[in-house]
């Protein structure tokens, strides 16, 4: 999986370590999904660390209330990514 994956819509929020996106997976038009990029995660060990906790969370997790995490990616600091 990657960024070309998906379609920009909106931006969502921002908090001090991601910005989180709405999108349209071009997999399956029609579905509207969130994407989490984090912040420099390839360049300071804290950040990538609080990335890989949150991957490990939610792939342990089913619950309504939760988002469902459909899948988890690097992407290259050097390919445009989205907005």
């Amino acid at each position: 999986m990657s960024c070309q994956n998906f379609t920009y819509l909106a931006t969502v929020g921002e908090g001090a370590y991601a910005v989180v996106y709405q999108c349209e997976d071009n997999r399956a038009p029609g579905r509207q999904v969130a994407v989490k990029m984090f912040k420099s995660a390839h360049e300071h060990a804290k950040v990538m660390a609080l990335a890989v906790r949150e991957i490990r969370l939610l792939r342990s997790v089913a619950h309504p209330n939760i988002i469902n995490l459909l899948d988890a990616f690097t992407v290259r600091p050097t390919l445009p990514a989205l907005p």
